[in-house]
């Protein structure tokens, strides 16, 4: 059975092995076999074929998938945790930063110059890293006299340390978990089928 997923808006599909042989998908599958060009509607197929093979496994008793959360160990857990916490609070200041200037306690103008500087950073295309480093150095100039403007800028700052130290370390389980997962023999089966 397969049955859609609408609270995933990714691009996946899950089997599901509790005695039903259920494989959920997300809405975008269903779109790209449906709706989709030729490139989506092969990605879809391959993203199917590949969990169809992984319920073969389950009816034939083969070797199993799995998933690289299977390998993680509490600790690793705990590490997950702080990364998605310091990726909140990136977002959060980002949100702020680029929408909300109330809460830098400046003049209504300098908050449309605050926004309008920082709109044209969010334009262009710079990663998260360069974004936080010239929105700081913009809060922290003499073109905003104001304590909450540079305050935020040195939260920007500490965030941003600690996202990237937190990503390191997610990195590092996250590409173990991964070579762990990848060389199960259901996996391998599996990627088998969704490439041929």
């Amino acid at each position: 059975e397969v049955y859609v997923d609408d609270l995933r808006q990714d691009f996946s599909a899950t089997y599901v092995e509790d005695g039903d042989n259920v494989i959920g998908i997300s809405p975008n599958v269903l779109k790209a076999i449906t709706d989709g060009d030729a490139n989506t509607t092969e990605m879809a197929r391959a993203l199917l074929l590949h969990e169809l093979q992984h319920g073969i496994q389950g009816i034939e008793n083969f070797a199993r998938g799995g998933s690289p959360a299977d390998f993680r160990t509490e600790a690793d857990k705990r590490v997950l945790n702080k990364y998605n916490k310091s990726v909140r609070e990136v977002n959060r200041l980002r949100q702020m930063v680029s929408g909300n200037t109330e809460d830098l306690d400046v003049s209504p103008i300098t908050g449309r110059e605050i926004r309008g500087a920082v709109a044209s950073l969010n334009n262009k295309d710079i990663d998260l890293p360069t974004f936080f480093e010239s929105t700081a150095a913009l809060l922290e100039s003499d073109i905003y006299d104001s304590r909450a403007a540079k305050s935020i800028a040195g939260e920007m700052r500490r965030a941003l340390a600690e996202f990237n130290t937190q990503r390191a370390a997610w990195s590092t389980i996250d590409a173990r978990t991964m070579e762990e997962y990848m060389s199960l023999r259901g996996e391998q089966e599996a990627r088998f089928v969704q490439a041929n």
